[in-house]
């Protein structure tokens, strides 16, 4: 069931049933370079799936399913979930798109849909966003460049 759709994805709540797929996605070195949790296998993906549904069950957010709506290809996860900075529970938006989804766009309609859908929903993000590096390391009170501050407000 979709959560809601952009001009060419169907966004939904991640399953079980997606597991295979977003195995050989989170697996790919290249894909996950920039993650802090580095590659993962089926019982990590696993774990992500379920942390996900628990996510959407406390918190009514998480990294939700992309699919092309004209294909109905599984293309990866867009979306905001919680994450402990310091003891402190924040929203983090983050996304993983199989490698040849990437350069078309899809990240880019994706994060925005999100944004759109997140403050629709009224879910409350407060604070100055951190930054988490691939090294696990914060850089905490991050200060968007302004043109990304113009962008969000154009879109939202």
């Amino acid at each position: 069931m979709p959560l809601f759709e952009t001009e060419r994805l169907i966004v939904r709540k991640l399953s079980h049933q997606d597991v295979p797929v977003l195995t050989t996605i989170l697996s790919d070195p290249e894909v996950m370079r920039f993650s802090v949790r580095g590659v993962c296998d089926e019982a990590a993906t696993l774990k992500f799936v379920d942390w996900c549904l628990d996510s959407y069950a406390s918190h009514g957010i998480g990294p939700w399913a992309l699919c092309v709506k004209e294909s109905g290809d599984f293309i990866g996860f867009c979306g905001i979930g919680p994450e402990y900075i310091d003891g402190v529970e924040e929203i983090n938006l983050g996304y993983r798109l199989a490698h040849r989804f990437w350069q078309q766009g899809y990240a880019t309609e994706a994060v925005k849909g999100v944004l759109q859908y997140a403050f629709g929903q009224k879910i409350g993000v407060n604070g100055t966003p951190n930054i988490i590096m691939p090294d696990g390391s914060v850089i905490p009170g991050y200060q968007p460049p302004k043109q990304l501050e113009q962008a969000l407000k154009a879109i939202l």
